[in-house]
């Protein structure tokens, strides 16, 4: 094969391929002539410079073709060097593969007549421009569907002015259809990029625009012509020119994608908002090249947010506003949504929960373990449940009840919550309730009261009858013997019977109270005394009594007594199983301001504190304040009411006392009641049973009990008096109009069939209205003391009563009916002596005289029963001008 750097001989050299001769080559290397002899003395010396110099030019020579041979084989383009009439003086083995022959076979043949004749027109016009021109020559033909591309470079050597030129052939079939593609790509997306609704554009570092699609032009009614290659932005608000600036810069080779929003002032006023994510292209070096920037105009996107934002904040007003609790969780637990109010219940704002569970506020653990339960079998099941109550401790570490209700929300792995505190609705449920059991206590108090209004009369009237027959029986009993010690145990049984009566109807509040001055160590020695033996001998009883400087109240007797015995009762109760002391005493205490202990809540003063203790078992600090409850008791069914302490507790209340409780278990209990002092001294105890007053006036006793007409007539009887006694009103009545002046007083129940006593003492004072009157009931609760005395009744006594106050107050008001007459008689012996009518005076005290000499004639005279005792005794009446009764009254 010829190297290709061997030089080529002219068109018509008969050996082009053989190589110049190495001298010709040293020759033209050293100018082209044969060397001149060397002088005389120099000529060898210089010789074998020469040759040693031709010897290194010839290796170098040799080196060079051998790499350009390496080079010029290797390429895999097609290489031809041609000369001027495109004749081949060497060819690369590229090239001779490509036309199908040898090397060999190719040089020196004309490169023309070697192509197809369809190539041939195309390839000698560049070939010849190539040369005309002297410059290179690229271009591309096809040939049986492969694409070429040729590049011919001539060469001129002005030496010899000769030209040759290089013509290199590649294959670019591939490279053609993928630039074809790209061309086509490019189109593609370029079409596309125009066709964008978008707001597309490109801009330099200085802002000027390097590119706009039709889109972006025509939203600002421009061509796209006028906007490339020119600065132009449109007018925005200036506080939004800021915000831009400040997105733009932060642009950067790690951070190149920036997107902002922005208004746009439009021609007539015209509010746009835009929407704009620009993206930075840097070069190699970092250096900003240009920016794309792609928006869209969201005015009405920004409307829509704005009306969701509305109506978001709206519904987030309302979730807000409601009162319960509102949340959502997911299946972690995590809270997604809660409203003001369950943010409130843990002392935050709903933003601090969102993103957080329960665990994170509630430190219960057993409420937050039972919500999460809950929570997951709502998730699991996909069902709602509903808890009717629940407790929920807040963040002030308050107990809050709710009602809630779960519902899973759908397509979504979440639940929504809501409670509603029913916190006040349980405290009210608790309080109806509570209000009702004291309603059904008060309906037992009333029932009792009821009960005890029923059942005290007719008891009252049993007592009385026993307290009368008794009173008659120990009159008949020798003293000292046992009949008269029984019946005296009679008499104070009947006397504690009445007195627990008149305790039954004083706690259910049916009858008044008879408060008087009460000196109470008497009374408290009583009840020790009748304590005494209700304990076993293992209670010790101390008393200290005496000791106070005064020890009058103003109370009640009775209701007193039974505010001890009570006290002692439950005293002894504590210490029956071991014994222990039992202690009573009184003591004067004065209430200040500096005062201390239990009854500084009082009005300052002086007070009688009672004093009750024991030793026994304590009461226990839960039980402590119920022990004043109506029907609470510890004692087992069969041993207590669980009324005692609540009747003490009502009647030191009533008496304007306080009572206090002081104990510890094991340790024994102390109940001090404080009552007000009284500065009068207490009333004296009555007489004897002998001090009973006499009389021989006649009394009507009226009383539907025909047992008690028997015992009050025996008793008045044996008084001295003269009794007429009726079991019926309506026939005493009768008996009375016929004869009104035969009576000195009237005696009658208040409870009767078909007439009350009431009605009788109107009827009867309307016919003689000087008649005393004593009314006597068991028990009622239409008649009270001032009730009766606006009748005319001049005593009002409560069934039972034992003679001496039954005696009293008949001669009380008999003894007043005369003081009255004298009074009367008095008074008009004065009216007279003003009057200057002496004989007037004179004759009207002769009259007065004559009419009490005819009412004298006309009623018994006292002598008159004393001289005929058997009439007195029985009570029989004189003798009677009316008609007789219907039937015979029960008499004598």
């Amino acid at each position: 094969m010829r190297t290709p750097n061997k030089p080529l001989p002219d068109e018509g050299t008969a050996n082009p391929t053989s190589p110049p001769s190495p001298t010709d080559e040293t020759a033209a290397d050293i100018g082209g002539n044969a060397p001149a002899a060397p002088p005389d003395g120099d000529g060898p010396s210089r010789l074998r410079e020469l040759e040693t110099r031709c010897a290194t030019l010839q290796a170098e020579l040799a080196e060079s073709r051998e790499f350009f041979e390496a080079v010029f084989e290797s390429s895999p383009d097609s290489i031809f060097l041609l000369d001027r009439s495109g004749r081949v003086l060497a060819v690369n083995r590229a090239g001779a593969r490509r036309m199908k022959r040898m090397p060999a076979a190719l040089t020196g043949r004309n490169v023309f007549k070697l192509l197809p004749p369809e190539l041939v027109v195309r390839r000698r016009r560049w070939f010849e421009q190539a040369l005309d021109t002297r410059k290179d020559v690229q271009f591309k033909d096809e040939h049986k569907g492969v694409v070429y591309g040729h590049r011919l470079s001539p060469s001129f050597d002005e030496r010899t002015n000769r030209v040759l030129v290089t013509a290199i052939t590649r294959d670019v079939t591939e490279s053609e259809r993928a630039l074809t593609a790209m061309r086509a790509s490019e189109a593609r997306y370029r079409a596309i990029v125009q066709d964008q609704t978008e707001l597309i554009c490109r801009f330099l570092p200085d802002g000027t625009l390097s590119f706009a699609n039709e889109a972006f032009a025509r939203h600002y009614g421009m061509i796209r012509e006028e906007l490339v290659g020119r600065r132009f932005s449109p007018t925005i608000p200036e506080e939004d020119q800021r915000s831009v600036a400040e997105a733009v810069e932060r642009l950067s080779p790690l951070n190149p994608v920036v997107t902002f929003e922005h208004r746009v002032l439009r021609e007539g006023g015209e509010v746009e908002w835009q929407r704009w994510s620009h993206r930075a292209i840097y070069d190699l070096h970092g250096e900003l090249v240009e920016v794309q920037a792609v928006g869209r105009p969201i005015t009405a996107r920004k409307a829509a947010e704005e009306g969701l934002n509305e109506h978001r904040e709206f519904l987030r007003q309302i979730i807000d506003t409601v009162p319960n609790l509102i949340f959502v969780k997911d299946r972690d637990g995590v809270f997604t949504l809660v409203n003001r109010a369950m943010a409130e219940m843990y002392g935050a704002r709903p933003e601090d929960l969102i993103g957080r569970t329960g665990r994170d506020f509630n430190p219960h653990e057993d409420e937050t373990t039972l919500f999460r339960a809950e929570d997951l079998e709502v998730l699991d099941s996909g069902q709602p449940i509903f808890i009717p109550q629940r407790a929920i401790t807040n963040a002030r570490g308050e107990i809050r009840w709710f009602a809630t209700v779960k519902l899973p929300l759908p397509g979504k792995d979440q639940l929504l919550g809501v409670a509603v505190d029913i916190t006040e609705r349980k405290e009210a449920e608790a309080e109806r309730l509570r209000i009702e059991t004291q309603m059904r206590q008060a309906q037992k108090m009333q029932a009792l009261g009821t009960l005890a209004g029923g059942i005290a009369h007719d008891f009252n009237n049993m007592l009385f009858a026993i307290l009368g027959f008794v009173r008659l029986a120990l009159k008949q009993a020798e003293p000292e013997t046992k009949l008269a010690e029984y019946l005296s145990q009679v008499q104070s049984a009947a006397m504690r019977a009445s007195d627990l009566v008149r305790q039954i109807l004083a706690f259910s509040r049916r009858s008044d109270q008879e408060r008087r001055p009460l000196s109470m160590v008497p009374l408290c020695k009583e009840v020790v005394k009748l304590i005494r033996a209700s304990l076993p001998s293992t209670v010790d009883i101390r008393s200290d009594l005496d000791d106070v400087r005064s020890d009058v109240i103003l109370g009640d007797p009775t209701q007193m007594h039974q505010v001890l015995m009570n006290l002692c009762t439950n005293a002894g109760h504590a210490m029956r199983d071991k014994g222990g002391v039992l202690t009573v005493g009184l003591a004067d205490i004065v209430v200040g301001p500096d005062s201390r202990g239990p009854h500084t809540d009082m009005p300052a003063g002086d007070y009688l504190e009672i004093r009750v203790g024991d030793t026994g078992h304590g009461i226990a600090p839960a039980i402590l304040d119920h022990i004043f409850d109506p029907f609470f008791t510890t004692k087992k069914p069969g041993e207590g009411t669980g009324m005692g302490l609540s009747v003490v507790h009502g009647i030191v209340k009533a008496h304007g006392g306080v009572i206090s409780v002081r104990s510890e278990p094991g340790q024994g209990a102390e109940f001090r009641i404080a009552l007000p002092l009284h500065r009068e001294p207490a009333e004296a105890p009555t007489g004897g049973e002998d001090e009973a007053p006499r009389g021989t006036e006649h009394i009507l006793v009226v009383d539907d009990e025909s047992l008690l007409i028997q015992m009050i007539r025996d008793l008045l009887g044996g008084l001295g008096y003269a009794v007429t006694a009726f079991d019926d009103p309506e026939v005493a009545l009768f008996s009375f109009r016929a004869r009104p002046d035969a009576f000195d007083l009237l005696l009658t129940d208040q409870t009767m069939p078909r007439m009350t006593g009431a009605e009788l003492v109107r009827t009867v004072r309307a016919l003689r209205a000087d008649l005393p009157v004593v009314l006597m009931t068991g028990y009622t609760d239409a008649l009270t003391p001032e009730t009766a005395h606006d009748l005319g009744v001049a005593a009002f006594i409560t069934k039972p009563v034992v003679e001496t106050r039954l005696a009293a107050a008949i001669r009380a008001a008999l003894d007043a009916k005369r003081s009255d007459l004298k009074d009367a008689k008095r008074n008009d012996l004065k009216d007279a002596k003003r009057s200057d009518l002496k004989d007037a005076q004179r004759n009207d005290l002769k009259d007065a005289q004559r009419n009490d000499l005819k009412d004298e004639k006309r009623s018994d005279p006292p002598d008159a029963r004393r001289s005929n005792p058997k009439t007195a005794q029985d009570g029989a009446p004189p003798a009677q001008s009316a008609a007789p009764p219907p039937e015979t009254p029960e008499e004598g």
